[in-house]
């Protein structure tokens, strides 16, 4: 939850067609900047060696930004 009582939701790729699909498994934290940190694992064919943990670092200040956008 954000400060001011807000809620970041994290969705899984359904996408029929997704190479990655259902391949969010959510961890996602608020540091103390408010920085968001959200981390999950893909899962790649073996030949691209298997799996990797990713993670994204976003302010909602930068989210708000893009919704601007026309």
């Amino acid at each position: 939850m954000l400060p001011d009582g807000r809620l970041v939701i994290v969705l899984r790729n359904a996408s029929p067609n997704a190479k990655d699909k259902g391949g969010f498994c959510p961890s996602i934290h608020r540091l103390l900047d408010d920085t968001i940190v959200a981390t999950s694992y893909a899962n790649y064919p073996p030949e691209d060696l298997g799996c990797s943990i990713v993670s994204i670092r976003f302010r909602m200040s930068e989210v708000e930004a893009l919704a601007q956008k026309p």
